[in-house]
C-alpha cells in the first residue's frame, strides 16, 4: 500500500520555466528534492547560483496563509535563526503564480543552502536544535500581535489518515486495537498555556547540518500554525524519541530548550499528552504507508513509555 497526497504539481522543463522567468531565470536544470509528501520541492541550478523552486500543492494554501508562513519566516530570520531567504520575483512579489487548465499554482523561490540531514540526535545536536526551537517560540508568541492569528487550537483529535485505513490493513489485533486507541483519542488544550507561531514540524528530517553537525538551515514552514508552541516542542521530543529510542535524549533536549525559554508547570505536564497524540498519527500514518507491520513492536513500547512518562 502506497501513501500519497494528491494535487502535487507535474514539474516538467517547460512548465518549471514557466515559473522561473518571473524571476529572470531562463537557463536552467532541476532536480525534485527526494523528501516531502506535500509539496513539490525543486532544486534548480543555474551557471553561476542554485535555488528551491517550492510549488504548493493544489488548493492546499490560500495566498494569504503562504504570506503568513513567509512572515514568520522572515521574523525569524531577522532574530539570526538560520531560515532560507525568500526572493523576490521581478514583479517584487515573494509569491509567484501559474495558471494551467483554470487551475492557480502558487510558488516561492528561496535561496539554496548547502549542507545535509542529520543521522541522529548527539548531544551537540539537541542542545543547538534545542535552543533554537525556544528562540523561535519566543518570537512565535511575541509575534501573533503583529500576524493576527486566527482561532486557537483547542484540541487535538486525528483527523487525517485513520479515516483512509482500509479495514484490510487491521486484519491484525494489535494494529486494530493500536487504531482503535487513536481514533478515540482526544486532547484538550487550557488556555493557561502560552499561544504563538510555530514550525510544528521541526526535527533533523526539516533542517541541515554542515560535516560538523552544526545547525544550517529550518526547512519547510509548511506546517505553521497558531497554537499552544509547547505542542511544536513535544512533537519534536517525538522525534527524538523515536530516532534515538533514548529517554534521556529527551531529558536533555528539555533542559537546552529551558536555558532559552523555561517551561510552565501547566507546559510540562501536557507534554506526554502531546507526545502521545503524535505517536498515534504517525503510528497510523506508518499503517496507511503499508510499513506498521515491521514496526508494530516498537511503537507499541514507545506508546506505553510515553503513557507513563513525566517531565
Amino acid at each position: 500500500m502506497a501513501y500519497k497526497k494528491t494535487g502535487q504539481f507535474l514539474a516538467e522543463h517547460m512548465t518549471v520555466a514557466d515559473f522561473l522567468k518571473q524571476y529572470a531565470i531562463t537557463d536552467f536544470t532541476f532536480l525534485k528534492a527526494p523528501t516531502g509528501i506535500e509539496n513539490t520541492t525543486l532544486i534548480i541550478t543555474t551557471k553561476i547560483n542554485k535555488y528551491i523552486l517550492r510549488i504548493y500543492r493544489y488548493g492546499h494554501k490560500k495566498e494569504d496563509e503562504i504570506l503568513l508562513e513567509l512572515g514568520f519566516m522572515h521574523k525569524l530570520r531577522s532574530a539570526k535563526l538560520p531560515v532560507p531567504e525568500v526572493i523576490l520575483n521581478t514583479s517584487n512579489k515573494l509569491i509567484t503564480t501559474r495558471t494551467e487548465n483554470g487551475l492557480v499554482w502558487h510558488a516561492i523561490l528561496m535561496e539554496f543552502i548547502s549542507g545535509h540531514h542529520a543521522d541522529n540526535y548527539s548531544p551537540g545536536i539537541i542542545k543547538e536544535f534545542a535552543m533554537n526551537q525556544a528562540k523561535m517560540h519566543l518570537i512565535g508568541i511575541e509575534a501573533a500581535s503583529e500576524l493576527f492569528p486566527p482561532s486557537k487550537i483547542s484540541q487535538l483529535k486525528e483527523t487525517e489518515f485513520i479515516h483512509l485505513l482500509p479495514s484490510s490493513s487491521m486484519t491484525n489485533q494489535k494494529i486494530r486495537k493500536l487504531i482503535e486507541r487513536a481514533r478515540d483519542y482526544r486532547l484538550e488544550f487550557s488556555d493557561k498555556l502560552s499561544f504563538g507561531y510555530s514550525h510544528f514540524d521541526y526535527d533533523i528530517e526539516n533542517t541541515l547540518v554542515d560535516d560538523d553537525n552544526h545547525l544550517k538551515a529550518i526547512l519547510d514552514f509548511d506546517d505553521l500554525q497558531y497554537a499552544p508552541v509547547v505542542m511544536c516542542l513535544a512533537y519534536t521530543l517525538w522525534h527524538v524519541l523515536i530516532v534515538t529510542d533514548s529517554p534521556e535524549s529527551v531529558r536533555r533536549y528539555i533542559n537546552a530548550y529551558e536555558s532559552i525559554r523555561s517551561l510552565s508547570n501547566e507546559e510540562k505536564k501536557i507534554i506526554p499528552s502531546i507526545m502521545l497524540f503524535r505517536h498515534y498519527v504517525l503510528a497510523s500514518l506508518t499503517l496507511l504507508r503499508g510499513e506498521l507491520d515491521a514496526q508494530l513492536d516498537y511503537y507499541l513500547r514507545l506508546e506505553k513509555f510515553i503513557q507513563t512518562v513525566k517531565y
